[in-house]
């Protein structure tokens, strides 16, 4: 099963390399990484052509629901798995989610948005 990762961006440049890092460095690498550039005014588009992510702008600010939108009709995946550009993921996530959507049917699409209550994830930046 192929799996799209994305991170939707507006100005995140104080975490974004953190979070792309988390997604590049898995177990079970994805096999398309999207980057969805809600209107940065910051360094954060550059940080992701440096970590290997494809780069989409939106036509304007939109915010979250249009940045989903625009990455599933840009995936090549199976599983479109969207990561928000303040949380690093676990190394074994996505290998977890391929795990998890392997007795999905490759004929369809699943979508799986940052898993808070199910992985180890963590806001970068913050303490506890």
């Amino acid at each position: 099963m192929l799996i799209t990762a994305y991170v939707p961006c507006h100005n995140n440049e104080s975490t974004i390399n953190e979070v792309l890092s988390s997604l590049r460095q898995q177990t079970r690498p994805a096999d398309q990484f999207l980057f969805i550039d809600d209107r940065c005014t910051d360094q954060s588009p550059l940080a992701a052509r440096r970590h290997g992510f494809q780069i989409l702008q939106m036509p304007g600010k939109h915010g979250l629901g249009a940045g989903r939108n625009c990455a599933l009709a840009h995936a090549d995946g199976d599983v479109l798995l969207g990561v928000d550009a303040d949380v690093a993921v676990d190394a074994n996530y996505l290998d977890w989610t391929d795990g998890a959507t392997s007795g999905l049917p490759s004929s369809g699409s699943a979508i799986a948005n940052s898993a808070w209550a199910i992985w180890p994830i963590r806001r970068c930046g913050c303490s506890r």
